[in-house]
Parts: C-alpha cells; sequence; structure tokens
C-alpha cells in the first residue's frame, strides 16, 4: 500500500517542494541537485512528448 502524504526524510532531504515545470526549469539552472536530475527530466519530457516506446 502505499503512503497518503509524501514525506521526505529530513537527515535525506535539504528541501522539498512541487514545482511547475518553467520553475523546475530554472532551478535546475540555479541550485545543486543529485548529479542525474538534470537526465532524469530531459526523459520526462521526451516521455511527455512521445510516450511510445521506441
Amino acid at each position: 500500500m502505499l503512503p497518503e502524504i509524501v514525506a521526505p526524510d529530513p537527515s535525506e532531504v535539504a528541501w522539498h517542494g512541487w514545482l511547475t515545470e518553467s520553475e523546475l526549469r530554472r532551478t535546475l539552472q540555479q541550485w545543486t541537485f543529485t548529479p542525474d536530475s538534470q537526465e532524469i527530466f530531459d526523459r520526462y519530457l521526451a516521455y511527455r512528448v512521445d510516450p511510445a516506446p521506441s
């Protein structure tokens, strides 16, 4: 069963919040994220445009 509320572990996550796509684009350029964050966002954008597997 999935939890009803997203509750990041404060010892693992410095900050969390919901961002619009444009806010996330800006934030990825300004803040330090895990090394694969940009790649994950790029994959999301590619899937959103073309959800069919290659």
